[in-house]
């Protein structure tokens, strides 16, 4: 599909297939025809069949689903060729693609569903009615084009029965469109994937007629691609895969587990996808880069944006990946694909569809993939990468010939064609050489303007060219490029943007509430469909971006430090709210400007140290910026024109790289400062999902803050913090009392609590103390107490999710996560602050918060443990491990390692072992710790680590010179 001047042959490799989640021994138990038996409806047959279907195989949610069902059942009979197609075809032909046909019944049988009903009338409370068309259009948007008639609300019963009746009856189709017919149910209807998928099965099982087979695995081929099945049938599904034919079993696999990885498809296969799978033949895509070289890569049906980027710049060495996107074009129209997970082949998919729109075959279509920078950061050096700026330069110099990038200054038109000239020609200028190629450089609407008399253009271009800072300094060919990038990135905001279409359904009021937000090196920019700038934002307006994922739409919110919250619908919420984080994240690591939020005076007014009035700047000195300043408690900076330290806690790191102007500073003076803002049980559901707190529980259960005294102990923390205490929020000064109130009578268990929390902060490094000589030392403390004493429990957990909400210091919270991770493994809190536990967790992103859920889950199921976590535990999670494998030891002097978890017990691990030797039965297998000349037996339903414990303190104590060396066996 592409032709371009240079070529670069060599073929990326394909993205590997991970590896399969289920061995063989595992999936003994799946057969189809068990499944078949277990969950089909109405007594269907679990072998292969030509007869039409009576009803669906399994029970299906509605009648029109049903009617899909028999309707699929046909079309794959028809693909594997065991059905005729229909007697008479219609002489009317149409050029609407499938799939768009397929959305059109989807869709109006869809408004007569209950989600329907339930989308209008959450919506209708809070949206006019113009809103509530445009959101039900936008959620079916990214499955395809929803007709004018369904927005309108028009509802016909009988519709779905006449099209399907249609299609079965009145049209002979290809093996293309009975392909996009078929997966393209299973895209938009997830309901059916099953149902297709079993048909599938059951065409395939004792099928002896050669063709149909063949044609039977090329399909379920194609679809394991596109969609998975659901976890009640991936088991099945898996197992009568591995039973297939050895030319396809591996090859179905590999796909489906692609799939698992990328998630499915929003297009159905491309007519490249069908050749290439009939033959088993990877698919070579040709990517053209911006200076003319073309890139090929191998890739299949789940490859995603992303993972195209990272192997071209593999490829290239470009180490500034961030802004690269991948574009598809087709005749006149361009489409960003991004760099995050948009399949590619899906865009290859909607070109081919829109071709066959336009009267011309899916395999002549013409479409063309390049790379291309998209967006800049606002931190973006173009010295820091020459393969980046060697692009970014070439796709500028194109863009400007082609009347992409336009100016607004005569002058400076000349200058950027005058570098031009000393990039390719070098420090002498010679008007010859100019006048011959004037035609090339000028952009071409110019040329036409000028009517070929461009003498004036060749002496504005020369007196430039005398002026350039190059010329002068006799600059290298990659500076001047540089100069050149510099300049489009500060010229072209909007141009090098990201695009996102939104609805706004709450905040301050705009002109328009159906808009586009842009998000570029600059800024964010809310732009009408007339491309007319609604509102502005510098990243230093902006306090916190996110999104919250419901039932019926996805929001994206924007929180400004004016207090002001902008709410939008967008599909892409989540990946408009990781961007603009991002961005943000980046400039405050960067920044060297903090904004006071929080009066300070030092105790005994030390020079030293600073005196800050809330709107205060300081400017960070010494080489601090604000990474440095997020992982320490003092900095050290310029304020009202005096120099000194002051803590971190009282200013606010300002996301910018230049000064912030006077307004945001006056923002910070208002009462009520926004970043720690608690979350009111009374917000509307259209609110962004902020972190849950402890602030509710707090309110009954925690013993009154109270006013802080001002002690030799406590004169710091007096000075620095609000006159109240918030005692569900981060610290880093010990507590004095337990946080619970139904601790305070027992004094013995209150001390015991405060003990844990100075363990607390030294474990997180929020309190200086000696490095421990082990590395459970602090774990000890924390956790001993509260495993022996049932009224500990909920104040450890209680302490842990204080000392996580609104840390700064990122170093400490990561600590703090580790502490989260292993008393989930140990024990549970109470019923009710397990409640508040699962919000905390769920409410935050960090990457340990999906497995402290599942250790909660399975600490319901198995019960506390005994001892807290032994010193292997700790060490792997302090080394972001969340797998320890441990060698086990056989009679036949063979070993192998085999995981082992906090919840692990004997009996668990048998089990594994077992099924890992291909053992029929466990029964009478034990599990033994060798020490010394001794071997200990391990209760089955004893945690290995406890028993590990408790046995090595035994040996430790009964015997001091022991090395703690053992091993473990399995007899």
């Amino acid at each position: 599909n592409q032709h371009n001047k240079e070529k670069d042959t060599t073929s990326i490799s394909a993205m590997q297939p991970i590896s399969t989640t289920s061995d063989d021994n595992d999936l003994q138990e799946y057969s189809f025809r068990k499944y078949a038996a277990t969950y089909f409806a109405k007594s269907a047959n679990y072998q292969y069949s030509k007869k039409p279907l009576k009803y669906s195989l399994h029970d299906l949610p509605t009648p029109d689903d049903v009617l899909a069902a028999q309707a699929l059942w046909i079309t794959i009979l028809r693909f594997m060729g065991d059905y005729p197609e229909p007697k008479f075809d219609n002489p009317i032909k149409d050029n609407e693609s499938i799939m768009t046909k397929v959305s059109q019944t989807l869709t109006r049988s869809f408004t007569n569903r209950k989600e329907y009903q339930e989308i209008i009338m959450h919506e209708k409370k809070s949206l006019t009615k113009s809103d509530r068309q445009k959101l039900i259009s936008m959620t079916l948007k990214r499955k395809n084009k929803l007709l004018e008639d369904v927005r309108k609300g028009l509802v016909e019963d009988n519709y779905a029965a006449d099209s399907y009746n249609d299609w079965l009856h009145n049209r002979r189709t290809n093996n293309l469109e009975k392909l996009h017919f078929i997966i393209g149910h299973g895209i938009l209807r997830p309901e059916l994937r099953d149902e297709i998928f079993a048909m599938l099965c059951k065409q395939l099982t004792n099928n002896y007629i050669k063709s149909s087979y063949a044609r039977g695995w090329i399909l379920m081929s194609l679809c394991v691609g596109c969609f998975p099945p659901s976890e009640r049938f991936i088991n099945y599904l898996r197992a009568f895969i591995r039973s297939g034919p050895p030319g396809y079993a591996p090859y179905c696999e590999g796909r489906l587990n692609r799939t698992f990885q990328n998630g499915a498809r929003m297009q159905p296969p491309s007519w490249l996808e069908l050749i290439a799978t009939k033959n088993k033949d990877p698919i070579n895509l040709e990517i053209t880069l911006m200076d003319g070289t073309i890139q090929t890569v191998e890739v299949d049906s789940a490859t995603t944006s992303e993972e195209i980027v990272i192997q071209i710049a593999s490829t290239l060495s470009l180490k500034d990946v961030f802004g690269f996107s991948l574009f598809i074009t087709l005749y006149d129209k361009v489409m960003s694909l991004g760099s995050e997970n948009d399949h590619v082949m899906d865009a290859v998919s909607q070109c081919e569809q829109y071709a066959k729109e336009q009267g011309q075959h899916e395999r002549n279509c013409p479409w063309r993939l390049f790379l291309r920078k998209e967006i800049f950061t606002p931190w973006h050096d173009p010295a820091e990468d020459s393969v980046a700026t060697n692009l970014i330069y070439h796709q500028i110099i194109r863009g400007i010939k082609a009347g992409e990038y336009r100016f607004n200054v005569e002058a400076d038109i000349a200058s950027i064609i005058a570098t031009q000239y000393y990039i390719e020609n070098g420090s002498q200028m010679n008007k010859n050489v100019l006048h011959t190629r004037i035609g090339e450089y000028l952009p071409t609407y110019l040329v036409k303007q000028s009517q070929n008399n461009l003498n004036v253009w060749e002496t504005n271009i020369v007196n430039a060219f005398s002026n350039l800072l190059c010329v002068k300094q006799k600059l290298s060919q990659m500076k001047a490029k540089e100069f050149i990038v510099k300049y489009a990135k500060s010229t072209w905001p909007i141009l090098f943007s990201k695009f996102y279409e939104v609805i706004q359904i709450s905040g301050p009021e705009l002109p328009k509430k159906n808009m586009i937000i842009a998000i570029n090196g600059s800024g964010i920019f809310l732009i009408d469909d007339q491309e007319q700038i609604l509102l502005e934002f510098t990243y230093a307006d902006i306090s916190l971006a996110t999104y919250e994922r419901t039932a019926q739409a996805m929001k994206f919110i924007l929180h400004t430090v004016r207090k002001e919250e902008y709410v939008f619908l967008t599909l892409d919420a989540q990946n408009l709210a990781s961007l603009v984080q991002y961005i943000l994240d980046g400039l405050r690591k960067r920044s060297i400007y903090c904004v006071v939020v929080q009066d300070y005076k030092h105790p005994v007014n030390a020079e030293s140290f600073l005196s800050l009035k809330k709107g205060d700047l300081i400017i960070l000195k010494g080489g601090l910026n604000g990474e440095k300043l997020m992982t320490t408690t003092w900095g050290y900076g310029e304020c009202n024109t005096k120099t000194g330290d002051f803590p971190t806690e009282c200013i606010y790191i300002v996301p910018t790289l230049s000064k912030p102007p006077l307004d945001i500073l006056a923002a910070f003076k208002k009462e009520g400062y926004i970043v720690e803002k608690q979350e009111d049980p009374t917000d509307n559901p259209l609110q962004h999902r902020k972190y849950h707190t402890l602030a509710h529980y707090a309110e009954e259960h925690f013993r009154s803050g109270g006013k802080l005294t001002i002690s030799k102990k406590s004169v710091l923390k007096a000075a620095r913090r609000s006159s109240y205490e918030k005692l569900w929020k981060y610290t880093n000064e010990p507590i004095y009392q337990p946080l619970l109130n139904k601790l305070l009578p027992d004094e013995k268990v209150s001390k015991e609590a405060c003990n844990i929390f100075t363990a607390i902060l030294k474990y997180m490094g929020d309190l200086p103390a000696p490095r421990s000589k082990l590395s459970n030392e602090h774990t000890d403390q924390i956790f001993d107490e509260a495993l022996k004493n049932d009224n500990l429990k909920d104040e450890v957990y209680c302490q842990i999710m204080k000392q996580l909400t609104f840390n700064r210091l990122s170093l400490s919270e990561e600590r703090g996560w580790e502490l989260m991770y292993l008393i989930t493994g140990l024990f549970l809190p109470s019923s009710q602050l397990l409640a508040e536990l699962q919000k905390f967790l769920k409410s935050r992103q960090h990457p340990f918060t999906e497995h402290c859920l599942q250790r909660l889950q399975r600490c319901q199921k198995v019960g506390p443990r005994r001892f807290p976590p032994y010193s292997i535990e700790v060490e792997a999670i302090q080394h972001k491990s969340l797998e320890i494998f441990h060698k086990i030891y056989f009679p036949d002097d063979t070993d192998e390692a085999f995981e082992v978890d906090s919840l692990t017990r004997a009996i668990d691990l048998c089990k594994t072992i077992g099924l890992r030797l291909g053992l029929q039965s466990t029964d009478g297998f034990s599990l033994f710790v060798a020490i010394s000349d001794r071997v200990f037996s391990v209760p089955g339903n004893a945690f290995f680590y406890d028993f590990l414990r408790e046995l090595i303190e035994w040996m430790k104590a009964s015997k001091p010179s022991w090395g703690s060396k053992y091993d473990c066996h399995s007899l």
